[in-house]
C-alpha cells in the first residue's frame, strides 16, 4: 500500500545518507555507531509495523508470529541498554587521592606528616610510616596526632625495609584494602586520604611509577602528589654528602618541594647567599617543581593536599565567619599539585634502597654496588644520666653519624617526663618533652643511621650512659654547680632557679626574661606587653641545641610556678660537667663550662631577646 511504499522510501533514502556519511573523512567514529544504531533500531521498527500489519490482515503464519515477538524482545533490550548506560548508570567508583612524602634524613617528612593529621579538620586520613631502622621512631611520633579509629586516623607502620620493595607486600595490600572497603566501590570506606611518607634512604622512582600505573589492584589510587622536604643547608651545599644520588632522585620526582629549616640560617653573615644557592640547586634537581620555603614544615595544608576549604555561603555575612578551623573538601578530579611533564625525558637516577640485606640492614641495588649506610638501635628499660648523655650527643656520637632519633628518659626527673630526641646533619639536636601516648613512657629507644657504624662500640657507649656520677666525685660536682650559678646569676637577663635542693646532679636550672636589665619586671612585660617568657625560652633552648657547638639544653616545666597565663613556668637545665670526667677540679670544671656552654647560650639569647622584647618602650611615663 501506499504507506509502505512511503516507509521504504524513507529507509532507503536514510541507508543512503549514513553510507555518505561514513565515507566522510571528518565524520566521527561516535558518529558512525550512533548512525549504525539509528538504522538497526529503524529496521526492527519496520519489521514491527510490517508484521503487525499483516497479523491484522489474518495472513501471518507461526514462523512469522515468532519473528515478530524477537522482533519486539529486540526493540525492548536496544532501548533498555540504552538506558542503562545513560539514564540509570551506576556511579563511577572513585578513587583514593595519596600524597607521597620523601626527603632526605633528618629533613623534617615527620614533622610535616604530623602537621597535616593535626591540621586535617574533618578529612579522615590514613598514614603509612615507613622506616630504615629497625624501630620505628616516626610511626610513634605520628600516631600521637590523634590516631584511632573514632578520629579519623591510622597509622601503618613498615619497619626495617625499604618503602620500595614494602609497596609490593604491606603497603599494597593495606592500599588495595582501603580502595575495596565497599563491595560496590562507592565510597571508600573509613579513609578520604592517604599519605605515604617513605624512609630518608629510599629512592622514590619505583613508588610513583607504581601508583601512577592504570593497571593492577593500585588502579583507584589516585597519586595527587610528590611532596620533597629539603633541609635549606643541605640544599646551599649541592646536597648530603652520602647517598646524594638518593637525594638527586628525591627532588627530581618531585612536584612539590619544601625549602624547609630557613630560620637556621636567619644569624649567619651570608645567609641571604646560601639561601639563594639553595633555591638554585633545588631549580636545577627538580625542574618544574613548586619550591615553598618554611620553618619546621609549616605550610598550609592544601599546598601538599589536593583539597578545597569550603567557601563562605552566599548570603552569610558576619565578623564571625571564618573565626574557627573551616573544613576541608577532597578535589573531584586532582592533578592540580602535579607538575608538568617535561618534554625532555628527566634524568631520574634508579640506584637506591630497593632490597634490604637483613644481615646488614643495608640497602643496595640487586646485583648492583651495595650502599655504606647502616643502622643500629638501642632499647633499655633504664633512664639516662643528663650530663653524660650530653657529652654522647654532643662529642661521643660517631663522625659518620648521618641520622639519629629516639625517645629517652632522665634519672634527673623526679616525675619520670620522656624526651624525643632528633640528631640530623651539622650536629643539630632536639630535644623537648614528649606529648600523647609516649609522655609517661619508662623506656629509652635510640636509632642511629649512618657510615660503617661499629656496632659493639656503639652499644657500649649508649649503656654508659645509664651509669650514675661518681659518689666520690660529687661534692666537687656541687661546688661546680655553685661557681657556675653564681656567674650566671651576674647576667641580669636571666633568673637562676635555686638548685640547693635538686640532688645528687650536675644540673642548673634557668630562664631568659630581660626584665631586670631593661628594667621591667617579669610581671610588667607578662601583663602589660603579652610577653610569653615560655615561648621565648624554647626558642632559646631550639637555638642552642639546633646550633651544633657542643652545648645541649634540656627543658623542665616547674609545677609550682606558673605564668600569667595559667601554664607552668619553663626552664632550661645545663650540665656543667661532662659525664666523661674520672675527676671534677672545681675551677677547672667551671672556667671551661662558662667559657663554652655559657657564653653560646648568652649569645643565642642575645638575639632572642632583640626580637621579643627591643620594641618594648623603657619609658613609663604613659606619653
Amino acid at each position: 500500500d501506499a504507506s509502505s511504499r512511503v516507509l521504504a522510501r524513507s529507509m532507503r533514502r536514510a541507508t543512503a545518507l549514513g553510507e555518505r556519511l561514513e565515507c566522510s573523512p571528518a565524520f566521527s567514529r561516535a558518529s558512525v555507531r550512533r548512525s549504525r544504531r539509528a538504522r538497526a533500531s529503524r529496521g526492527v521498527e519496520a519489521r514491527r509495523v510490517r508484521m503487525v500489519r499483516a497479523r491484522a490482515q489474518g495472513d501471518m503464519g507461526d514462523d512469522d508470529a515468532s519473528n515478530a515477538a524477537r522482533a519486539r524482545a529486540e526493540s525492548i533490550n536496544l532501548f533498555r541498554n540504552y538506558e542503562l548506560r545513560t539514564a540509570y548508570a551506576p556511579e563511577a567508583k572513585k578513587r583514593l587521592p595519596i600524597t607521597l612524602i620523601t626527603g632526605f634524613l633528618g629533613s623534617g617528612k615527620t614533622t610535616l606528616a604530623k602537621r597535616a593529621l593535626e591540621n586535617r579538620q574533618s578529612l579522615r586520613v590514613a598514614c603509612a610510616v615507613n622506616d630504615f631502622a629497625a624501630i620505628n621512631v616516626d610511626a610513634r611520633v605520628v600516631r600521637r596526632s590523634g590516631a584511632d579509629a573514632a578520629s579519623g586516623v591510622q597509622v601503618t607502620e613498615l619497619t626495617n625495609g625499604c618503602v620500595c620493595c614494602a609497596l609490593r607486600d604491606d603497603l599494597e595490600a593495606g592500599v588495595a584494602e582501603l580502595l575495596n572497603a565497599d563491595d560496590d566501590g562507592s565510597n571508600m570506606g573509613s579513609f578520604d586520604y592517604v599519605l605515604i611518607e617513605t624512609s630518608g634512604l629510599v629512592d622514590p622512582s619505583e613508588v610513583v611509577a607504581r601508583l601512577d600505573r592504570s593497571f593492577g589492584p593500585l588502579t583507584r589510587a589516585r597519586l595527587d602528589g610528590v611532596v620533597c622536604v629539603v633541609e635549606v643547608e643541605t640544599a646551599a651545599a649541592g646536597g648530603p654528602d652520602i647517598e646524594r644520588d638518593v637525594w638527586d632522585a628525591q627532588l627530581a620526582c618531585a612536584d612539590i618541594v619544601l625549602l624547609n629549616k630557613i630560620d637556621l640560617i636567619r644569624d649567619l653573615e651570608d645567609a641571604d647567599a646560601v639561601l639563594c644557592r639553595a633555591r638554585e640547586v633545588v631549580s636545577a634537581r627538580a625542574p618544574g617543581a613548586r619550591v615553598i620555603e618554611c620553618v619546621d614544615a609549616d605550610v598550609p595544608l592544601p599546598s601538599i593536599l589536593d583539597v578545597d576549604m569550603i567557601g563562605q555561603p552566599e548570603g552569610k555575612s558576619g565578623h564571625d565567619w571564618g573565626a574557627s578551623a573551616m573544613p576541608y573538601v577532597l578535589s573531584p578530579t586532582g592533578g592540580r599539585l602535579r607538575k608538568p611533564k617535561q618534554e625532555e625525558k628527566v634524568n631520574v637516577v634508579t640506584r637506591g634502597p630497593f632490597s634490604l640485606d637483613l644481615t646488614k640492614k643495608t640497602t643496595h641495588v640487586p646485583g648492583g654496588a651495595q650502599s655504606t649506610c647502616n643502622s643500629l638501635a638501642y632499647e633499655g628499660t633504664k633512664p639516662l644520666v643528663f650530663a653524660r648523655f650530653q657529652h654522647w650527643a654532643t662529642a661521643m656520637i660517631p663522625k659518620s653519624t648521618a641520622r639519629s632519633k629516639g625517645v629517652v628518659t632522665f634519672v634527673e626527673d623526679v616525675e619520670r617526663v620522656s624526651y624525643d630526641f632528633h640528631f640530623s646533619g651539622k650536629s643539630r639536636l632536639e630535644l623537648e618533652p614528649s606529648v600523647g601516648e609516649l609522655a609517661s613512657a619508662t623506656s629509652t629507644c635510640l636509632v642511629i643511621i649512618g657510615v660503617d657504624l661499629d656496632e659493639d662500640s656503639v652499644m657500649r657507649d649508649i649503656c654508659a650512659l645509664e651509669e650514675a656520677l661518681p659518689v666520690v666525685n660529687m661534692d666537687a660536682i656541687r661546688r661546680v654547680k655553685e661557681d657556675v650559678a653564681r656567674a650566671m646569676a651576674e647576667d641580669l637577663r636571666f633568673e637562676i632557679m635555686d638548685n640547693s635542693d635538686d640532688g645528687d646532679n650536675a644540673l642548673v636550672s634557668f630562664r631568659l626574661t630581660g626584665a631586670a636589665s631593661n628594667g621591667f619586671t617579669v610581671a610588667e612585660l607578662e601583663e602589660s606587653h603579652g610577653v610569653d617568657f615560655n615561648d621565648m625560652n624554647l626558642e632559646l633552648l631550639r637555638a642552642v641545641n639546633a646550633g651544633g657547638t657542643g652545648t645541649c639544653l634540656v627543658p623542665m616545666s616547674h609545677p609550682s610556678k606558673c605564668t600569667k597565663f595559667g601554664v607552668p613556668q619553663l626552664f632550661l637545665r645545663l650540665a656543667v660537667v661532662n659525664g666523661d670526667e674520672n675527676n671534677y677540679d672545681g675551677d677547672d670544671a667551671a672556667s671551661k663550662c662558662l667559657d663554652t656552654k655559657w657564653m653560646e647560650i648568652r649569645r643565642r639569647a642575645t638575639r632572642i631577646l632583640e626580637r621579643s622584647i627591643a620594641h618594648i618602650p623603657q619609658c613609663k611615663c604613659g606619653f
